[in-house]
């Protein structure tokens, strides 16, 4: 047996740990390589969320900035309280040029060369309607709940099916009531289909918790001929805003506000009545109205006018100048037991037509002041005039003076026409 050296050996020991060594060397520089890397990564990353958080920022920052721009990052409220003539949905608002994302929520605003301008945020409830972002319903209206868990009638009468309901921004099963579980005012939104209708008779007759009322231009009214008894007995609601609704077809308005008694005013002025043949009692026993907007009310075709405003006995004032009453027979009690009318001038009254106008005047017991030099009518007049208190002046007809001289109290001056 062959015995090597001890100079051999200790150069083979010397090779092996080289070889060690080297690969000991390489394992850490791939080690650092792997370590730069996923430093380098995680920079990266870093970049990117500092960038995205930075954008957010921003287009937050420009939101915030739209607030004066347009009042859609609350609810919309009603802005005719005041009895102006503005609109619940201002077209002036919002720009035409106008997109919403599906969801109705993130809606952004181009200017003309379509180049992203502004940003602002659309409630759930809203949607894109002609350029505008409004309310993705019929109808809002407000309801008050007096106990926990009452159950309100929110309609009593369907004018046809309730497509989509919302109860306090969530929605609900589509119902004529719904049970609140808490005190005080809820917010109801109804989305209607009014194609196979053209009655909304009795819709909210007797609604008694019905507060605050108002039509978007989603509630297509259109074809709509019979709104008779439509708010009848709806003695809390208070304020209505009747801006979208469109009544050019509409031919019965009977009893139609009958004892809203808690109704201060009324403007009536964007109501197309030029198709109204029926107005009996259309305003009666409003106890707490105080003023009506008839500017422009059209009654060409009015043929019933009786106790339309009867009872009204907050009542301070009427302009009827706008009335043509040619074509009415019925004047029945139309100002009857107005107790807080002080003035009425209705020279402008065509009553050849007119076939009764018992207690037409009756109870006026504030009265002073009533031209009646119009009038002309081939029959009696029984009992046009009683109960009268304060003195006044009256402007009549001579061939309608010798019929009613007898009802004119004495403490009354009579002018002659």
């Amino acid at each position: 047996m062959k015995v090597g050296s001890s100079s051999d050996i200790v150069s083979n020991y010397n090779n092996e740990n080289v070889k060690k060594n080297s690969n000991c060397f390489k394992l850490i520089i791939m080690l650092l390589i792997i370590i730069l890397i996923i430093i380098g990564l995680l920079l990266i990353f870093s970049i990117i969320i500092i960038s995205s958080v930075n954008k957010q920022n921003k287009e937050s920052k420009e939101n915030n900035n739209l607030n004066n721009f347009a009042n859609l990052n609350n609810e919309i409220k009603f802005q005719n309280k005041k009895g102006d003539n503005s609109s619940l949905f201002n077209e002036n608002e919002i720009s035409e040029n106008f997109t919403c994302n599906e969801e109705n929520k993130n809606c952004k605003l181009y200017d003309n060369n379509n180049k992203y301008n502004k940003c602002l945020l659309c409630q759930p409830n809203y949607k894109l309607f002609r350029g505008r972002c409004i309310i993705n319903y019929s109808i809002k209206a407000l309801y008050y709940s007096d106990y926990q868990n009452e159950n309100v009638k929110l309609i009593y009468r369907l004018p046809s099916e309730i497509i989509e309901m919302t109860v306090d921004n969530t929605k609900v099963k589509p119902s004529t009531s719904y049970i609140f579980p808490s005190i005080g005012y809820h917010t109801v939104y109804f989305l209607f289909d009014l194609s196979k209708t053209n009655s909304l008779s009795h819709m909210f007759y007797s609604v008694d918790k019905l507060s605050e009322i108002s039509f978007t231009p989603l509630f297509n009214s259109e074809n709509i001929t019979d709104i008779s008894f439509m708010f009848c007995f709806c003695k809390s609601l208070k304020y209505i805003d009747l801006h979208n609704f469109n009544t050019i077809n509409t031919v019965n308005m009977n009893y139609t506000f009958h004892s809203c008694e808690s109704l201060v005013s009324l403007n009536l002025t964007m109501l197309n009545t030029q198709n109204v043949r029926y107005m009996s009692a259309f305003l009666a026993y409003c106890h707490s109205l105080k003023s009506i907007d008839l500017y422009n009310f059209n009654t060409d075709k009015v043929e019933d006018m009786g106790a339309m405003f009867a009872h009204d006995i907050s009542l301070k004032s009427l302009n009827l100048n706008s009335f043509n009453t040619s074509n009415v027979r019925n004047m029945w009690a139309t100002f009857y037991n107005l107790s807080s009318i002080h003035y009425l001038d209705l020279s402008n009254f065509n009553t050849e037509k007119v076939t009764n106008v018992t207690w037409m005047f009756a109870h006026d017991i504030n009265l002073n002041y009533l031209d009646i030099s119009s009038f002309r009518l081939n029959m009696n007049y029984p009992q046009l005039i009683a109960s009268w208190k304060s003195p006044g002046i009256i402007r009549v007809h001579s061939s309608v003076l010798y019929k009613i001289r007898s009802q004119i109290p004495s403490n009354w001056h009579i002018i002659q026409s």
